[in-house]
């Protein structure tokens, strides 16, 4: 397979009559009639060499489509490349545009003008080997100009990780499209006179399963589609590390701002929205999440004319004709969360009062290389139900010993899944300083099982562990981007909805095994988020200190390694994965 491209840049508007060999400038000695500018499958950029602007795209027949291109006027672009390839097909130019698309974003050398997005995914002959040429383009495109960064240093950045330009899997892909369709023909009804319809809508996913790509790729959507211009629509986010990131994403993508992006309270604050997308729903509160901020809660519910007993949850329905929750009943981390107990009683008093719901599933893994036997193996052995595990065979799914992802796994054809508990927390230290330096965003985490000392004292410790010092995250807002954060430890309220390469997690006094009970048990005592555990039973709090080191477990994409506090937790946890 040929690895040769030609690029091929040219003015605009095309000149008339249009000849290849016209070009403003050639990168690339293409093979003599590979000059494929009508009836093969290409790819071009356009730019705006001032505003430095760009749109992406494939088509098979360039000299028709930039004829199109200059006829619109919304399109303001001086300059052309055409990316031509011997052995393009359209299902590999397809791939490649997209691919573009989402790494021209996070570079930031221009401003990515494309409106379109939701791709589905799939699958096509040689596909393995299109992928690697890709990297050979980019390289190519990064020599002349045209990008700036690595792809590897590229898909380290929200602005990739979030991006709506991400190939959806089959099961988001068909969840987008049947709301988006709805959306569509319920708004044109409302144009000749019908009724606006509510709804509430509950996409439930496991984590890695795109619930958070979905969301934005549906606001991103809804927000480009200029029959659906009028409507309002906010993206809620519970989590204020996550809302300062996703605030930062809408510079760079048309058709959103930093308003778009809401904190349950924000989006009581103004007019009823048409549209709520609520990520991490899970997170949504009562009044015994508020803290400090009790008397704006009040306030809030108040002004809604909703009881001080409300939720988060009855403000977004209160204040949005649809609302759209991502969910995962597991990601629970505080007992005044909205679990699925409450979430059944809610839409079920919805549906009484005549206000339809409906539910969506998703199930592809897309973060954790691990996937779905990963992700029900640690949650069952937390939650004492190691037995269901019994015959898996780990050595086929996992890796105990690190290895250098960039490299490949040296015992298996298809990289396996790193996962091992580490004995001493001087080789835990290190081996996260070596993950960083082998393809960074590598990150320590733990259970919330130390009093946070250095919020008042900036020059103390919060955690020492065989005599090494650490200290929790030292911002809530974007930790994990954080200048100190590889010096770090972060809480879950700081790593929930966040992606890593590798996830390093320490399992603290909070967690312990009781060798009387045979069983994984937790102590109240030492767990120390006083807001998670506000008036919580005994089975809400081991629920939600579980759920906590289930979410953090499953940040890692390449793999995880723990260290374990309790030694007879270390002993029971290493019957089912090897020690380091």
């Amino acid at each position: 397979m040929s690895n040769e491209f030609a690029l091929r840049q040219y003015t605009l508007p095309l000149p008339q009559p249009f000849k290849t060999s016209e070009s403003l400038q050639d990168f690339g000695t293409p093979k003599p009639g590979s000059h494929h500018d009508e009836s093969w499958p290409v790819l071009y950029i356009l730019t705006n060499s001032r505003n430095k602007t760009a749109y992406i795209g494939q088509t098979t027949n360039y000299q028709r489509r930039m004829k199109q291109h200059a006829a619109n006027v919304d399109k303001d672009f001086d300059r052309t490349l055409l990316i031509d390839n011997p052995t393009f097909n359209q299902s590999a130019t397809f791939e490649f545009e997209n691919r573009l698309i989402e790494l021209f974003c996070a570079d930031e050398k221009f401003q990515v003008t494309n409106a379109n997005n939701g791709y589905a995914q799939f699958d096509y002959f040689e596909r393995p080997q299109y992928r690697q040429k890709f990297r050979t383009l980019w390289t190519k495109l990064r020599e002349e100009n045209y990008a700036i960064h690595p792809i590897e240093e590229l898909e380290n950045t929200d602005l990739f990780k979030f991006s709506p330009f991400k190939t959806l899997t089959p099961d988001q892909y068909e969840t987008i499209e049947a709301i988006y369709k709805r959306l569509e023909q319920e708004h044109e009804d409302v144009v000749h006179g019908a009724p606006k319809r509510k709804r509430v809508t509950v996409v439930n996913g496991a984590p890695g399963t795109g619930k958070t790509i979905l969301a934005i790729s549906l606001m991103f959507k809804i927000k480009n589609e200029p029959n659906l211009s009028d409507l309002r629509v906010g993206f809620v986010t519970p989590m204020e590390s996550l809302n300062k990131t996703l605030k930062k994403l809408t510079h760079y993508l048309p058709g959103l701002k930093p308003g778009d992006i809401l904190t349950p309270s924000d989006a009581t604050k103004t007019d009823r929205y048409d549209i709520l997308l609520v990520d991490e729903a899970h997170r949504l509160g009562n009044y015994l999440t508020a803290g400090a901020g009790i008397g704006a809660f009040y306030n809030t519910c108040e002004r809604l004319n909703l009881p001080r007993t409300s939720s988060q949850v009855e403000w977004i329905f209160k204040c949005c004709d649809k609302a759209y929750l991502f969910y995962d009943p597991k990601q629970q981390v505080r007992a005044s969360g909205l679990n699925r107990d409450g979430l059944e009683q809610r839409l079920n008093q919805l549906e009484e009062a005549g206000i339809e719901t409906e539910e969506f599933n998703l199930s592809t893994q897309m973060r954790v290389r691990g996937g779905d036997e990963y992700l029900d193996f640690i949650y069952d052995l937390l939650d004492n139900k190691a037995y269901m595990h019994a015959g898996m065979k780990f050595e086929e799914l996992f890796s105990s010993e690190p290895y250098d992802s960039r490299a490949g796994d040296p015992d298996s054809d298809i990289p396996r899944y790193q996962f091992g508990i580490v004995d001493r927390f001087e080789d835990f230290c290190s081996l996260q300083q070596a993950k960083e330096e082998e393809v960074g965003l590598s990150r320590m985490m733990a259970g919330f099982a130390w009093k946070w000392e250095t919020k008042n004292n900036k020059d103390a410790f919060d955690i020492v562990i065989e005599g090494i010092p650490k200290r929790w995250n030292s911002t809530q807002k974007d930790w994990v981007n954080s200048v100190n954060a590889v010096n770090e430890v972060g809480c879950i309220h700081t790593v929930q909805g966040y992606d890593l390469n590798y996830g390093f997690v320490i399992l603290g006094p909070d967690i312990y095994y009781d060798t009387d009970k045979d069983a994984v048990c937790v102590n109240k005592a030492n767990f120390r988020d006083a807001v998670a555990k506000k008036k919580a039973s005994d089975d809400d709090l081991r629920k939600i200190i579980v759920n906590a080191y289930y979410v953090l477990m499953t940040r890692g994409m390449l793999g995880t390694f723990l260290y374990v506090c309790d030694p007879a937790l270390k002993e029971y946890l290493s019957r089912y994965i090897p020690m380091i």
